[in-house]
């Protein structure tokens, strides 16, 4: 330091007597001093990194896990949790990543993984951090029993929750337990243990419901009245809540109807905002209390609210059918007989071939609608009827033609659980309007739960498998250090340093301009420099020098990746259409004026398309794969680490190159000077070295266990491969013949509909025709009146 001192004052009491060049030689001199003071401040900070203390680490680790879990990240929080879990178990934050990544798995839908570091937590519940933590654990392990129907286990998760102080688990016990034994049948002590819920706790309203459920099971419809209306009593302050109260008064309704109480169900079901995700279904209870009332008119306006507000309900095609029905008892077949009968003489004229023009024209009463009433020719109950059928016939067709080749079919559900679909893949072969009763079936549930389960994993595996590649690219490439924060921090900087060491080195080359070079090696080297100027300047020295460059990276791999997506999608439309153009030149009536031999030519040529697009697949896929490990070597500076270093090294040796060839510090004069000032900045350079060599030999000490830990894990996914294969295999005939039987159910729940919507026809058609033939009749003796009285008036005027 003291040398670097010594030399800066020699040199500027020099440069006082000497001209333009020495000063700018000084001013070199000058930022070498400042770079030897960051290089000694980085030295220092890199001891500090060697041998630091993690606890800081950690905790800016957990506060990130954190922000990704309250943001509702789940699967991104449980990577950061699973690492501080798996890595520091020895830190402070141990204790709440466990617990959090156990929440985070099961808010992720992984009741599995869940309950396995759920376990974990309780399994070193002795140690005082781990105690605040234990009685929401239980209640999770006790949901996960529930929800999974896995009770193995759970008694132990209870004879915890007791051993726990009573003033801490007065609430959520007993309401656990008394879940427990209302799904396991029990209602006695389900009823012990929501009775024993206090007032006033996060479970109240929810163990109140549940009482009121268990009355229901045993028939006491007024003690469960009096527990539905015990939800009421206190404020719902939670989505759960709310929830709670809507299915709170969906039960007070049915109770009220049950114990035939019209008007306070229906006060019941009109608190059900239209907000509540039950409001279809209260619209259709409703309607069934108005018809208990013999109210049909008010019962008719709840469905005909229910298919406006929400036609896609699963409760729509009932009510439809029900309003049909409705109409049809109201009377309101037709609006006006006579008007309907003047339209059937027209029609049928039309239909005999008569002029239009010629017939008699429908009375204005019949041609021009009242506000709120159908047309002359509207068959309300009809129009009912019809709409159903109109609306799932299709659907129903489509089912049937589905379920043609039961075996197809069957096998089309097996192979679902092989080829990684989710739940909802099982719905493809539905049209809309069926999926919602597909999908909330019951008994699908365990289908649905299994298949997303094994998506799930594959998924996981799909990811792993590629952070696993991406993280071999990191850790086994030339510099380590970005794969860790804490280093990547201080190598930033000294890339800044070095950076600023070589627009020095740029400066001084540039004085020896001022010094004629001879043609040769001399004038080689100065061009080289010369080109290499530009780049040394477009080196970044600052912190936001830095973050631009990696930004325009990043960029780069962005436009790259888009690029490769927009290839991908063109090479599937080229497989669309050529399999879209085979199909139809499978068909000989389509061949038009084309020979055999012409339409079998294209269709060889279709083939070695279809084959290209094979191959293309492939190699898009394997610069994915690229693309990825890139875009993760980008993103923690190793691209932009390496390029600098590059830029740096030729830049100083084409400088080396030329000093040498104008001969060195011998030369004298700008040479000597410019030759000296480069010998002290190559020592501070040297500094800078060693401290980067410092920084990367614990990098790479840990790089090298972390590398043999990733591919340790890869190693294990070829048996979780493996495994998962045996377990598809196992569940394919399983969940295959399950989903398929359900699909059954749907196809004779479609057709009930159908045959319902035609009973409604028929009845609809044989109120008309008796309707028709009453008028007939009517008609016949009124003629028979207007003739006896024609007849009795021409005997009075003959006198008889």
């Amino acid at each position: 330091m003291f040398r670097f001192a010594a030399l800066a004052g020699a040199v500027l009491l020099a440069t006082l007597a000497a001209g333009p060049a020495a000063a700018d030689v000084a001013a070199a001199q000058s930022s070498i001093q400042n770079a030897a003071n960051d290089v000694a401040a980085l030295a220092r900070e890199a001891n500090v990194r060697v041998g630091e203390d993690r606890t800081q680490f950690v905790e800016e680790k957990l506060a990130d896990a954190d922000m990704f879990f309250r943001l509702g990240f789940f699967e991104e929080a449980g990577i950061l949790y699973l690492d501080i879990v798996e890595n520091y178990p020895d830190q402070t934050a141990y204790a709440d990543a466990l617990f959090r990544l156990a929440e985070s798995l099961y808010e992720s839908d992984d009741p599995y993984g869940a309950r396995e570091y759920f376990e974990r937590l309780l399994q070193q519940s002795g140690e005082m951090r781990f105690r605040p933590y234990v009685q929401d654990a239980l209640g999770r392990l006790i949901e996960i029993a529930i929800r999974m129907e896995d009770f193995e286990g759970i008694e132990r998760y209870f004879a915890e929750l007791n051993r726990l102080p009573a003033a801490d688990v007065a609430a959520i016990t007993p309401y656990f337990r008394g879940k427990y034994y209302y799904f396991r049948g029990n209602l006695a002590e389900a009823e012990r243990s929501f009775l024993a819920v206090p007032e006033n706790a996060e479970y109240t309203l929810r163990a109140r419901y549940f009482l009121g459920v268990v009355y229901v099971k045993r028939g006491d419809l007024e003690r469960a009245l009096e527990a539905f209306q015990g939800v009421l009593l206190s404020p719902a302050t939670t989505d759960e809540d709310e929830q709670t109260v809507d299915l709170t008064y969906l039960a007070i309704g049915r109770v009220q109807y049950e114990l035939q109480h019209e008007d306070e169900a229906i006060d019941a079901y009109q608190h059900i905002s239209t907000d509540s995700e039950f409001f279809d279904q209260a619209l259709y209870e409703v309607s069934w209390v108005h018809l208990a009332r013999g109210d049909t008119t008010k019962a008719r306006r709840s469905l005909e609210m229910l298919v406006i507000y929400d036609p896609e309900s699963r409760h729509a095609p009932e009510a439809k059918l029900l309003l049909g029905n409705i109409l049809l008892r109201e009377g309101r077949v037709v609006l006006s007989e006579e008007c309907f009968l003047l339209d059937a003489e027209r029609r049928i004229a039309e239909a005999a071939g008569q002029d239009a023009a010629a017939l008699p024209a429908l009375p204005a009463e019949c041609t021009t609608a009242q506000p709120g009433e159908g047309s002359a020719t509207t068959n309300f109950s009809v129009d009912a009827f019809r709409s159903v059928k109109t609306d799932y016939g299709p659907v129903f067709s489509q089912i049937e033609e589905s379920m043609s080749s039961r075996e197809q079919l069957r096998q089309y559900f097996s192979d679902m659980v092989r080829t990684g679909a989710e739940a909802v893949a099982a719905t493809s072969l539905l049209p809309p309007e069926a999926r919602a009763w597909y999908e909330e079936n019951e008994s699908i549930a365990r289908v649905q739960g299994v298949l997303d389960g094994l998506a799930t994993i594959r998924r996981y595996m799909g990811e792993t498998e590629r952070l696993a590649a991406q993280l071999e690219a990191i850790l086994s490439g030339d510099s380590a250090m970005g794969a860790f924060a804490e280093f990547r921090g201080v190598r930033d900087e000294a890339i800044q340093v070095a950076n600023r060491c070589a627009h020095i080195r740029a400066s001084l080359a540039a004085e020896l301009d001022r010094v004629t070079a001879p043609a040769g090696a001399a004038a080689q080297a100065r061009q080289e420099r010369r080109q290499l100027d530009e780049e040394v300047a477009k080196l970044p020295v600052d912190a936001d020098g830095m973050s631009s460059e990696y930004q325009t990276q990043r960029d780069a791999i962005d436009e790259l990746s888009h690029t490769l997506t927009e290839t991908a999608h063109l090479v599937e439309l080229v497989n669309s259409m050529s399999t879209a153009l085979d199909e139809y030149l499978s068909r000989p009536e389509n061949w038009g004026n084309l020979t055999e031999a012409e339409v079998e030519a294209i269709q060889s040529e279709l083939r070695l398309i279809r084959g290209a697009v094979g191959h293309y697949r492939d190699q898009a896929t394997a610069m994915r794969e690229q693309v990825d490990v890139l875009r993760a070597q980008v993103q923690v500076g190793e691209v932009s680490a390496e390029q600098a270093q590059d830029i740096r090294d030729r830049h100083r040796e084409a400088v080396a190159r030329e000093v040498s060839a104008l001969g060195g510090g011998s030369a004298g004069g700008v040479v000597a000077s410019v030759a000296g000032a480069l010998a002290d900045l190559g020592r501070v350079e040297a500094d800078l070295d060693r401290v980067l060599a410092t920084l990367e030999g614990q990098a790479s000490d840990r790089s090298r266990v972390l590398l043999a830990a990733v591919q340790e894990e890869r190693a294990k996914l070829d048996d979780y491969r493996r495994r998962l294969d045996l377990v598809e295999d196992t569940a394919a005939d399983v969940v295959g013949g399950y989903a398929f039987e359900n699909f059954e159910q749907i196809a004779g729940r479609f057709e009930d509909l159908i045959l319902r919507s035609d009973v409604g026809l028929a009845d609809s058609a044989w109120t008309m025709s008796e309707e028709h033939r009453r008028r007939v009749m009517q008609m016949g003796e009124q003629r028979d009146r207007d003739l006896e009285s024609i007849r009795m008036e021409y005997d009075d005027l003959l006198g008889n």
